[in-house]
């Protein structure tokens, strides 16, 4: 399991998170959730190794990471990804996603399998020797996620991944994003605004506002719980 426990981060005088705890079992994906500024983003730094908490802990299968550097996480089986894809613009399409197969040991031969695999898996086969630079932002995105599973993570940690996108190419994200841990024996943690997205794939959602944890369950029961409705759509007098 990967944990956030009572998590506390501050910038400053202001507490981005708060006692924030969250966990991601094997075989789960689990829904980050909550109005811009709440805080998503900053746990997933903390989570991979990208943020130092002020107080909690990150704990990986029991173990505790959190001084732990993001690189050394990434050793141990996180993985994620960026709002922005950061590809390698000079690289083509499958050597962005060999790169990291290979910085984690693997042959180049084996990597360059891995990376058709996953190409052929997200129907972008034809892309392969296209360059990095040159690619469409929705597929810029899902080179992004094949690039982050190259690297065969237990826990795949996902920002935004379908922000920007159409709807077509969001339900269509959102179809492989749920078979990735039948798939590739990966849970996932999904930060996504986009609501539809995350109610059909998470089987728990979890919903931070103003850096705190403001409910946590099935997403049938954050759909019905008022304090969520409140939080993003107000409520009148």
């Amino acid at each position: 399991m990967l944990e956030a426990n009572g998590v506390t981060v501050r910038f400053g005088g202001v507490a981005a998170l708060t006692d924030v705890s969250v966990a991601v079992a094997p075989g789960e994906i689990v829904g980050l959730i909550g109005p811009n500024g709440a805080g998503k983003s900053t746990l997933v730094n903390v989570m991979s190794g990208f943020q130092r908490p002020a107080s909690g802990q990150v704990l990986l299968n029991g173990k505790n990471v959190t001084r732990d550097k993001a690189h050394e996480r990434a050793i141990r089986g996180i993985s994620r990804t960026f709002q922005a894809a950061r590809l390698f613009a000079n690289l083509s399409v499958a050597q962005n996603i060999a790169v990291p197969a290979i910085a984690h040991g693997h042959p180049p031969a084996e990597s360059e399998q891995l990376a058709k695999d996953l190409l052929a898996w997200l129907g972008m086969a034809r892309l392969a020797d296209h360059k990095g630079g040159a690619l469409p932002y929705a597929e810029e995105r899902k080179v992004a996620i094949a690039r982050s599973l190259a690297a065969q993570p237990s826990y795949l940690l996902l920002d935004e991944p379908a922000a920007g996108m159409s709807e077509t190419d969001a339900n269509y994200l959102a179809e492989k994003i749920g078979e990735i841990p039948a798939l590739f024996g990966c849970s996932v943690l999904l930060i996504e605004h986009n609501i539809n997205m995350v109610m059909n794939v998470c089987h728990r959602v979890a919903v931070l506002n103003f850096g705190r944890v403001l409910a946590l369950g099935t997403p049938r029961e954050i759909l019905e719980n008022k304090a969520v409705v409140s939080a993003y759509l107000g409520e009148s007098d």
